[in-house]
């Protein structure tokens, strides 16, 4: 691997950060696919976690 892109992605789908690491260039269409799939498996993730930690509130409000 010559370079490496790292794509921060909110939780309203924008880019928060973009950082590539690495000597070799890279076509910018291949950084927009990058993007692209960045944002669509942030969503998902981001839809997990938030199911997630709304059952581990759920599980502590009923132990009071």
């Amino acid at each position: 691997m010559s370079s490496a892109v790292s794509v921060s992605v909110n939780k309203q789908g924008r880019i928060c950060g973009l950082t590539k690491r690495g000597g070799a260039g890279l076509n910018p269409s291949v950084i927009l696919d990058m993007i692209s799939v960045s944002k669509h498996l942030s969503e998902q993730l981001i839809n997990k976690l938030d199911s997630e930690i709304a059952a581990a509130e759920a599980c502590e409000e009923d132990e009071f």
